[in-house]
């Protein structure tokens, strides 16, 4: 999963983000890790952590829920939409990239 820096919009810019801009490539970060919590409440309910493993296969994440470690696939993550009952991710955490795709 890849996230890419927004641009300004046309005219919108100053000039210290014109100079920020000609020596600094855009950024790109890597989503590396999800917290998620899962119940109606955040008084209640159950938290997970999920981990992208970049010592696996490529796309292969870990689900750590107590003491169980699963794995699962990039698109398992992707599926975490949360609401009611189902996951929601309550916290994501990036890596900065620093070779462009």
């Amino acid at each position: 999963m890849d996230v890419a820096e927004p641009a300004p919009a046309e005219g919108n810019t100053t000039a210290m983000e014109e100079d920020r801009s000609a020596s600094v490539p855009l950024g790109y970060y890597d989503c590396v890790g999800v917290v998620t919590h899962k119940g109606r409440a955040l008084s209640s309910g159950h938290y997970q952590g999920f981990v992208k493993n970049e010592k696996g296969s490529e796309g292969e994440w870990l689900q750590y829920d107590d003491d169980e470690v699963i794995p699962r696939t990039e698109a398992d993550i992707k599926n975490l939409h949360g609401g009611g009952d189902w996951d929601t991710a309550y916290l994501v955490i990036y890596k900065t990239r620093f070779s462009l795709p």
